[in-house]
């Protein structure tokens, strides 16, 4: 096997592609990208087993074959040279050999047949997406989903497609957030979607694109222009999420929300680490960002103004937890709404393009 090929566009496909490849894994070929030549294009195909990613780049000149590199190492070549053309030359061995004008470089390929294959899709429905609403989506929802193993029904995000109407839901037991958005499509179905599968998704959205999400029982399969993305879906019970959010709560503050981030990322720095504890003190007209970290005796404390003209209530929050959602939220203002210490805040932003969200933080308790 033998192919000619631009480093950059090279380069290019493999930043896309690499990002679902397992850090860690038992299985070696899973750390890497099978290469396939046919004529003058080459397919770049990698897999965690539960995603699969596969694009074409033009190639100068090729030889047909297939071989399976390092993503990693190859990954580290490519960064190391630059702008060039390369020359790929893969024995029957596995011996890769690479040349450039600045000299040539060997590496090991792994074997082909070992490579797993894409899930087939069988009884597909569609949805058609505006790329833009898509991306706003994702974006209301990726940064909430759990990253614990532990609870792998809460590293994806529920996408309930009922009446024109689709509901996105992500949490991770500390925040939640769900959204709603009109769409068109008569379909009626309830999907967990894994998190690489919308982050490797995302990075390859672009504006001016409509999308058609492929849905069988048990993948979810989009095909882009330059890109194709195939995932098994999350087969579990999603949790009832609508028991824990507050509609109850009747205490309102409206802050501007840069105010309030630009005072909890100074705040913050003041903090403890590992928890990251600041509080919020808010009353008539006013919020107090407080912190103090004993061990390390440091301490701050700032005030901005907002319109709330309720009882005081002092309320408790990871950091970075608190900036995750105030830096989702769309429009100058964002309203709090708020019960008691202990209970979780709502926290409404302007409606923006039909999305209807609603973002939840659940406080730390205070230490008297």
């Amino acid at each position: 096997m033998k192919f000619t090929v631009d480093k950059n566009v090279l380069q290019n496909s493999l930043i896309h592609i690499s990002k679902i490849v397992p850090t860690r894994s038992t299985m070696p070929i899973l750390n890497c990208a099978m290469f396939t030549v046919a004529s003058n294009t080459m397919g770049i195909k990698t897999t965690n087993l539960d995603t699969y990613i596969s694009s074409e780049i033009e190639i100068h000149s090729g030889e047909d074959g297939s071989a399976c590199i390092p993503v990693m190492k190859l990954n580290e070549i490519l960064s190391a040279l630059p702008d060039c053309e390369l020359n790929f030359s893969i024995s029957s061995n596995g011996k890769i050999i690479i040349n450039n004008n600045l000299g040539n470089y060997t590496i090991m390929a792994h074997n082909p047949e070992e490579f797993p294959s894409e899930p087939i899709l069988d009884s597909i429905n569609t949805i058609k997406f505006n790329s833009k609403e898509l991306k706003q989506i994702i974006h209301s929802t990726l940064y909430a989903v759990s990253k614990d193993d532990l609870k792998p029904v809460l590293q994806g995000v529920l996408f309930n497609i009922q009446n024109n109407n689709i509901t996105a839901v992500a949490t991770d037991g500390h925040r939640l957030v769900k959204t709603s958005m009109n769409i068109n499509s008569t379909l009626s179905q309830k999907i967990i979607v894994p998190y690489k599968f919308l982050s490797a998704l995302l990075d390859n959205l672009s504006d001016s694109e409509d999308i058609e999400l492929q849905l069988s029982d048990n993948h979810i399969m989009v095909q882009l222009s330059n890109i194709n993305i195939i995932s098994r879906i999350i087969k579990d019970q999603y949790p009832d999420f609508e028991s824990v959010i507050p509609y109850e709560n009747n205490k309102a503050a409206q802050i501007n929300t840069q105010d309030l981030i630009d005072a909890v990322k100074r705040v913050s720095i003041f903090s403890n680490k590992i928890s990251k504890q600041i509080t919020l003190s808010f009353t008539d007209g006013e919020t107090i960002i407080s912190t103090e970290d004993p061990d390390n005796v440091t301490s701050a404390k700032e005030s901005i103004q907002c319109d709330y003209n309720d009882d005081d209530i002092i309320i408790g929050y990871n950091a970075q937890f608190l900036l995750d959602v105030l830096k989702n939220q769309t429009g100058s203002t964002c309203t709090v709404k708020l019960d008691d210490s202990l209970t979780a805040a709502i926290f409404l932003s302007d409606q923006i393009n039909n999305e209807d969200k609603i973002t939840l933080l659940m406080p730390i308790r205070l230490n008297n």
